[in-house]
């Protein structure tokens, strides 16, 4: 099995990740819930972002679409976040 194919498809990458690391995707997250090294689902859930750093109530992410680094994310523009921030803990 390609294991690559969930860092492709948006809908697998969160699947993927409980099957595999035992992380949950949690839905409609605070920002206290946000935390460097996690990832960030769109509301559209066309991209998933990784979290750079969570500074007075921002959340900057890097993706590679437009390769954006340090991107100013609205809360409000996130779904779900998969706390892959754990497996650095």
């Amino acid at each position: 099995r390609d294991e690559s194919f969930p860092f492709v498809r948006v809908a697998e990458f969160g699947p993927y990740m409980k099957r595999t690391y035992g992380i949950d995707r949690l839905e409609y997250p605070s920002i206290s819930w946000i935390e460097p090294g996690d990832c960030v689902l769109t509301n559209d859930c066309g991209h998933i972002m990784w979290v750079t750093s969570v500074e007075n109530g921002r959340v900057y992410t890097c993706a590679n679409t437009n390769d954006r680094w340090a991107y100013n994310l609205s809360v409000d523009a996130i779904d779900a976040v998969i706390k892959t921030s754990d497996l650095f803990a």
